[in-house]
């Protein structure tokens, strides 16, 4: 069935009206009284949220489970140190927050924590070190 002139019309009409309504929407909520008083409040997370690593480098044993099972490339640094190779680094700027490494440790030397607030301005900032210096 083919649209008579009349009908296009129409159509472009009631979608120009619903465009006009999506608008006028927008700029009413856009100046509408917004509460700001909770915007620093903690949020509630899940009991199962993986934040932030923390690490307990003391009871490494340095079997590198933790980084055989990391999907990200170098996310996690093992070295030679004077105790045996120990986990010494963890870049969280790699990391992808899965909890492989958490779940896995047979010592539980990494902990999945709940802070999620990781923004910086410098990527130093990001990389967890367990020794004096970051070694790349």
């Amino acid at each position: 069935m083919k649209k008579t002139d009349t009908d296009l019309i129409l159509d472009s009409i009631k979608g120009l009206i619903a465009l006009l309504k999506d608008i006028f929407a927008t700029i009413c909520l856009s100046f509408k009284n917004t509460d700001v008083k909770n915007q620093g409040a903690a949020r509630k997370l899940p009991e199962n949220f993986r934040g932030k690593i923390e690490l307990i480098p003391e009871n490494c044993i340095g079997c590198e489970t933790c980084e055989k099972l990391c999907p990200a490339l170098n996310a996690l640094i093992f070295e030679n140190t004077k105790n045996g190779k120990r986990l010494t680094a963890v870049d969280f700027s790699r990391c992808t927050f899965c909890g492989n490494c958490a779940y896995n440790c047979p010592k539980g030397v990494i902990n999945m924590t709940k802070q999620y607030k990781l923004a910086t301005k410098d990527k130093k900032d990001l990389k967890l070190n367990t020794e004096a210096e970051w070694k790349p």
